[in-house]
């Protein structure tokens, strides 16, 4: 059964190397955090690509974003806290440094926190146009 989740805190966008794909940065923080082996690959956890594995094993700790051409952004959270509270919410902002805070409310049975932050993300986006 499902509840009401309700997040305020502060994400940073993490970018990759100089010469380094979004999907090979994915994989060198996964051997960072020390989550996978040295020698292991993408399908040995049932993904095609790296990003979809750092999604499963760092839930929580990192989330990816995609903008309206496609891009992938990789967002890690620095700081998450549950609050109790009631209907949805999907606020996101980005901070002069860089950083993005947001406040998320949203019913734990059909979205989960990389989803509310992804409609945050492309809410945030949408309101930038205007």
């Amino acid at each position: 059964m499902g509840e009401i989740k309700h997040y305020v805190g502060k994400l940073e966008e993490v970018f990759p190397d100089l010469k380094e794909t979004f999907e090979e940065m994915c994989h060198r923080i996964l051997l960072q955090e020390n989550v996978i082996g040295k020698d292991e690959i993408a399908v040995d956890y049932y993904y095609s690509e790296w990003s979809e594995v750092l999604e499963a094993l760092l839930y929580g700790e990192y989330v990816i974003v995609v903008d309206d051409d496609y891009k992938k952004h990789l967002l890690k959270v620095l700081k998450k806290k549950e609050i109790l509270s009631g209907s949805d919410v999907y606020h996101l902002h980005q901070n002069t440094n860089g950083e993005y805070e947001y406040e998320i409310v949203y019913y734990n049975g059909g979205t989960c926190f990389g989803d509310a932050i992804n409609y945050a993300y492309e809410t945030m986006n949408m309101e930038d146009k205007k």
